[in-house]
């Protein structure tokens, strides 16, 4: 009696698992790994599930690239034995815990990829970081690629003759990961041939898959096509600000938004750089949300960003608002518009407020400023980006309100307001780069103050911590200028006393001058630096 063969279904799923167990043993390990980890990935210091649903995500966009032509042509319908392997590869991904835990990837993850990602497939074949961090700084890169090139392979001997045929036409990725693994010509060779008998013995619902696993040896060892693909190289001004990025506390969905951004515009020159054909864009931008959620500290960012992709040459901000773009006279408007531009031109112009620069006044010049604005963002197209922001509903009132605002700014990330528990992170980052630590009892009272705030809009969000902050230093300089000899650590602890008394009925109440003097020149007695 005959050994019973494994069906591909649970090799697949074995193999997924292999790799995504096997990774995070590593990290876990390997110092290194965890370094190139922090550089590279959206998670800094990931728990197991947000470290799988990390590498998964990598994973599943890659494979969408080369196994679902679907994904570059609208026209090209899924094939039944397309629709069976991403009904297999959702089962196999979503059993993997953290992979599946957010609601929005219920139909599965790479379902979720192809309906509502499906033009930013290709990017990561150009950019795709957690994968090569794994193929580049581990130690165990050949360890990672063995059980990769194993689901790809079984993958794509699960499809049918005219599938397989188009996958022949995007295997980009595929080859940009092996390229990036850097093994010698042989030994990969050795390595497929290895796969090849592996697969060849799985069962396929009896289907032949000889001529599959001879078309991906070709796909994965033909030399002179893995030499030309595509490298990915991280640019080391990007990086850093990139990481910048993902350092802030909160603001999940609009740091994807924005590296999403950065992921486009970079295959865009890319592209350029090899003549493919392009449609215009507009980088223009519209940030939406409460005020004090970081609108113009992303915008900051995302003028470093364009500067360090070759959009900008100079990619500083100018911030203004209406009071810096209307005048109060006829035929001063435009001018004083004008100014305000040039002085932004290859740069970002910030203008905050946007929405009131259309009141509903018949002596109103705001009117004025934005058609001045729209004809001087077509003039200067090339050398000028514009990020208007506000409220929501008033910022979609506002866009709304001309064509031409319309028709140029295309693009909106929205700013959530912060949650409890990320103005608690908030404070303490500004408590410790100012030489502070809370008591945890602190802690306890200010995130009880944070969550009766939670959703509050005049509480002000970022502002609304940093004045709470503030207040808490106050009540510690009160509390601390009347011990005689404070030592180290009555001159850096908040206490639960400092924190109620800032948040409660006298937070508004100022030290007197000589008890700040005082706290301050102790601080100084001891080298202690306060900003």
């Amino acid at each position: 009696m005959g050994t019973q063969r494994v069906n591909w279904k649970s090799a697949l799923q074995k193999h997924l698992n292999s790799l995504v167990s096997e990774a995070w043993l590593d990290y876990e390990s390997s110092p290194q790994l965890r370094k190139a980890w922090t550089s590279e990935a959206y998670y800094k210091q990931p728990d197991q599930n947000q470290f799988n649903f990390e590498l998964c995500l990598d994973l599943a966009y890659l494979l969408c690239d080369f196994l679902f032509p679907s994904c570059h042509d609208d026209e090209v319908p899924l094939s039944d034995a397309s629709k069976s392997l991403l009904d297999v590869l959702d089962a196999a991904f979503g059993s993997i815990p953290g992979v599946c835990d957010d609601a929005y990837y219920e139909k599965g993850l790479l379902a979720t990829v192809l309906q509502e990602h499906a033009s930013d497939v290709w990017i990561y074949r150009y950019y795709s970081t957690v994968l090569v961090t794994l193929l580049t700084a581990s130690g165990l890169r050949e360890g990672y690629l063995r059980p990769l090139l194993s689901i790809y392979g079984i993958a794509f001997a699960s499809l049918d003759n005219e599938t397989r045929t188009m996958c022949w036409e995007e295997y980009f990725a595929l080859r940009a990961l092996i390229t990036a693994a850097d093994t010698s010509p042989p030994h990969l060779a050795d390595l497929v041939t290895d796969i090849g008998h592996v697969v060849s013995a799985i069962d396929f619902d009896g289907q032949n898959v000889e001529a599959a696993v001879a078309e991906f040896k070709t796909i994965c060892c033909d030399q002179s096509a893995i030499e030309a693909a595509p490298r990915i190289a991280a640019d080391d001004e990007l990086t850093k600000i990139i990481s910048e990025l993902t350092s802030m506390v909160g603001l999940d969905a609009v740091k994807r938004e924005v590296i999403s951004l950065a992921n486009f515009i970079k295959v865009r020159r890319l592209r350029e750089a090899r003549n493919f054909k392009q449609q215009s864009i507009s980088l223009h931008l519209v940030f939406s949300g409460s005020p004090g959620t970081g609108k113009t500290t992303i915008a900051r960012l995302v003028a470093k960003l364009y500067k360090s992709l070759g959009v900008l040459s100079k990619g500083h901000l100018v911030e203004t608002d209406r009071g810096g773009l209307v005048a109060g006279y006829i035929g001063h408007t435009a001018l004083k518009t004008k100014e305000v531009v040039e002085s932004a031109l290859d740069g970002v112009l910030f203008v905050d407020e946007a929405y009131s620069l259309t009141k509903e006044a018949p002596w109103d010049f705001g009117s004025e400023a934005v058609e001045t604005l729209l004809k001087l963002m077509e003039d200067y197209r090339d050398r000028l980006v514009v990020i208007v922001a506000g409220y929501r509903d008033e910022m979609a009132k506002f866009i709304g309100s001309n064509p031409g605002l319309q028709s140029r700014f295309t693009r909106q990330i929205e700013f959530q307001d912060y949650t409890a528990q990320e103005m608690l992170e908030i404070f303490k980052r500004n408590a410790a780069s100012n030489n502070f630590e809370l008591d945890p009892n602190a802690a306890t009272t200010l995130l009880d103050r944070f969550r009766a705030r939670e959703g509050d809009g005049g509480f002000g969000n970022g502002r609304g911590v940093r004045n709470v902050f503030e207040a808490v230093v106050i009540a510690h300089a009160n509390r601390t200028a009347a011990i005689a000899d404070p030592s180290d650590r009555d001159l850096t602890l908040f206490s639960r006393d400092d924190v109620a008394t800032a948040i409660g009925p006298d937070n508004n109440r100022k030290a007197k001058s000589t008890d700040a003097r005082r706290v301050t020149d102790a601080f100084a007695a001891r080298e202690i630096e306060v900003t």
